[in-house]
């Protein structure tokens, strides 16, 4: 036994004691400190040490959707644990993936030799969504947790929607352009760019107009054509995506082709008042012009008559109307009728007619003077 005056006993070779041990626990403890803070996690902060010595290296965690998913499917996602440089090793261990949706559904998988891991995320609804991902940790690296989001588009379902420009019917060799967008069920614009391939076929009666048309990242495709025959046409659109979209066809657009020259207008023409009417009475006409098949707006210009005879100058068309106003019919009778001028597009035509009866202005009678009596 040593006596209180005896030598110390004799130290490993390299043990630094009294204020020099100080300083050099001090400075590891700064290292390690130095190191935690500059290694930063993708998605959050750096990961802890389970325990300050010997200290354990950090990792980054990424991770991002293998494929196209919708909403209610479970969607797969391809992840990496990495070390953050310099350290050699390989992550392993397990990770926990937890989606951040109702009930926090959770996946749990073992990393490769890689480091790499598959799981899965069970997306509720579209748009932006995220789930966590928590590392276990091994002897060589800490556990670790990230917040990582992904994308979860409109679909699978669509509807098509068909439009045609001119809507109204068209003469024989002119140009029509129909145009078909492509939406969700309800009507809601599908999400620019998740189409990776799809296109459109473009039918009249049943038969094939095109061979298919590119849908661009907008969802939509258009189609031009100056062939379509004389006759009636029922256009439709089918849409068909080649990966994860559903099929739509659009319901049917029907044009009329009529033969070269212009289409025939149904011309009405509106008075007030009407019948019989006292003298200097003014009379508003009104001329009402549309197509007789199909949809469209006529343009042009309209004279108003009153029997065979131009009154005024012509009336231009404002949404097919025009309106004059006959300030100075002579008392009689007088049939109302305004024609229509015709235009490139359409063919000239009279309105119906409306009769006036106009009544003579009474008469003043002169007071009769009573005879002298002599």
């Amino acid at each position: 036994m040593n006596s209180p005056m005896s030598p110390k006993a004799p130290q490993p070779p390299g043990t630094v004691q009294g204020p020099a041990a100080t300083r050099t626990r001090r400075g590891l403890a700064a290292a390690i400190a130095l190191f935690l803070a500059a290694a930063v996690l993708a998605g959050g902060a750096p990961a802890q040490a389970a325990d300050s010595y010997p200290a354990r290296g950090q990792v980054t965690i990424t991770a991002s959707q293998f494929d196209l998913n919708f909403a209610g499917q479970p969607a797969a996602v391809l992840g990496l644990v990495a070390p953050v440089a310099p350290a050699t090793a390989i992550p392993t261990g397990t990770v926990v993936v937890t989606s951040l949706e109702p009930g926090n559904p959770t996946s749990e998988e073992t990393l490769t030799e890689t480091g790499e891991f598959l799981a899965f995320v069970f997306p509720s609804v579209p748009g932006t969504r995220q789930f966590t991902v928590e590392y276990s940790g091994d002897a060589n690296f800490a556990p670790a947790t990230v917040t990582i989001s992904y994308f979860i588009p409109v679909g699978p379902l669509t509807k098509t929607t068909l439009t045609a420009i001119p809507s109204g019917p068209i003469a024989s060799g002119q140009e029509i352009t129909f145009s078909a967008v492509v939406t969700d069920p309800e009507g809601r614009p599908m999400t620019p760019g998740t189409l990776e391939s799809g296109g459109i076929t473009f039918f009249d009666n049943g038969v094939e107009l095109t061979d298919g048309v590119q849908v661009n990242e907008e969802w939509s495709a258009t189609f031009t054509t100056s062939a379509l025959g004389v006759g009636t046409h029922n256009i439709t659109a089918h849409f068909e995506s080649f990966l994860n979209f559903g099929m739509s066809t659009s319901d049917p657009v029907v044009v009329v082709v009529n033969p070269a020259g212009p289409a025939p207008v149904r011309g009405e023409l509106k008075a007030y008042p009407t019948g019989t009417v006292a003298a200097g009475t003014k009379v508003k006409a009104t001329a009402l012009i549309s197509p007789r098949t199909g949809s469209g707006t006529v343009t042009g210009y309209v004279q108003f008559y009153d029997w065979n005879t131009k009154v005024g100058a012509p009336v231009a068309l404002k949404d097919g109307r025009a309106d004059f106003v006959y300030g100075s019919l002579k008392p009689g009778k007088h049939v109302l009728q305004a024609k229509y001028l015709g235009s490139k597009r359409y063919a000239a035509d009279f309105t119906s007619a409306r009769t006036v009866q106009v009544q003579k202005a009474a008469q003043s009678i002169a007071p009769t003077k009573a005879p002298v009596q002599k």
